[in-house]
């Protein structure tokens, strides 16, 4: 599919090494125009011993695409504080 834009999330852990936690991709909806939004655990995070789900309300802990399924928001709430404001936009 063209279109795609990946980013590679990754976190830091307490003995400060740093791991693959997954991949946010988005692509545009060609016929609404809006965004669409997955999130992927990375297979390393998923067999990790000190693995965890960062967001169990919204997010399955399994590997493949996991689409955000908030329609007006768009991606998922665990990573909106990442994203500027309505001022920053």
């Amino acid at each position: 599919m063209s279109g795609i834009c990946r980013v590679y999330v990754w976190i830091r852990l307490p003995d400060g090494k740093s791991c693959p936690l997954g991949e946010v991709a988005t692509q545009m909806d060609e016929e609404g125009g809006r965004i669409q939004w997955q999130f992927r655990y990375a297979d390393d995070w998923l067999d990790h011993p000190g693995g965890f789900n960062i967001d169990p309300a919204n997010l399955a802990w399994v590997s493949g695409p996991q689409d955000a399924g908030r329609a007006t928001e768009g991606i998922h709430s665990v990573f909106e504080d990442a994203l500027p404001d309505g001022w920053g936009r």
